[in-house]
């Protein structure tokens, strides 16, 4: 016999009586969406601001008048990609060599989206 309880959709918990009347806990969550790790480049612009683009995902870059920034729009532009792909069944699209070439002044930053 079971017993449930639960906050919400994402947690089940049950009290479970054994044959031998054993009371066992056992409790059942909902995996966290899946994080994704990108590497991005970070140049600034002649005219001032910051230009992102994906490393090695085709289509993903941004801009922002911050590094911060760029970094948020960067986030931003690969989670709409990844929904877009998502929504069409696709697998998302990468690339084995950089879709670009760092220049003075560059930095790769690494970017974490829960997307």
């Amino acid at each position: 016999m079971a017993y449930l309880s639960g906050e919400s959709m994402t947690q089940i918990q049950a009290n479970i009586v054994a044959p031998e009347g054993r009371i066992e806990h056992v409790a059942w969550h909902e995996p966290s969406p899946p994080s994704h790790e990108f590497l991005a480049v970070i140049c600034p612009e002649e005219e001032g601001g910051f230009s992102a683009v994906a490393l090695f995902i085709p289509g993903v870059i941004s801009q922002g008048e911050t590094i911060e920034e760029a970094r948020t729009n960067i986030r931003e532009a690969f989670e709409a990609l990844l929904e877009s792909c998502k929504r069409r069944g696709e697998p998302l699209p990468s690339s084995a060599s950089p879709v670009i070439e760092l220049t003075e002044g560059s930095r790769q930053v690494w970017i974490t989206s829960n997307g």
